[in-house]
């Protein structure tokens, strides 16, 4: 088990942390998509962009799991 700093810190370089922000940021290019056809980062590649989502998800909560 890693330690708890390790997952979480003050400044905001955890694990978790990075992990949420992926996610985050994931969901707002999804969005983007939806709503305008296109993403900075993933163009018009929905596929894609829902498959790293799917994993960054996965990772967090299994992060979430081993923090506790």
């Amino acid at each position: 088990m890693q330690d708890f700093f390790s997952y979480y810190d003050e400044n905001g370089n955890g694990i978790i942390q990075q992990l949420t922000d992926h996610v985050n940021k994931t969901k707002a290019e999804l969005e983007s998509i939806e709503n305008t056809g296109w993403s900075d980062v993933y163009g018009n590649n929905e596929e894609q962009a829902l498959e790293d989502l799917k994993k960054y998800t996965d990772d967090l909560m299994q992060n979430l799991e081993d923090s506790q």
